[in-house]
């Protein structure tokens, strides 16, 4: 029971850190994108 308890909140840290994580990163790519020329940008979407 407690060891169940210990494991879902472990696994419920580790998925906060990686969504965090990932937002760092999302974040950082926007910001680099919008960095770049308009018409380098456009290209890239098609």
């Amino acid at each position: 029971m407690i060891e169940e308890r210990r494991f879902s909140c472990d696994r419920f840290g580790f998925e906060k850190i990686q969504e965090n994580r990932n937002r760092k990163l999302t974040e950082k790519t926007q910001g680099f994108i919008s960095k770049l020329p308009v018409s380098f940008r456009e290209k890239n979407r098609r």
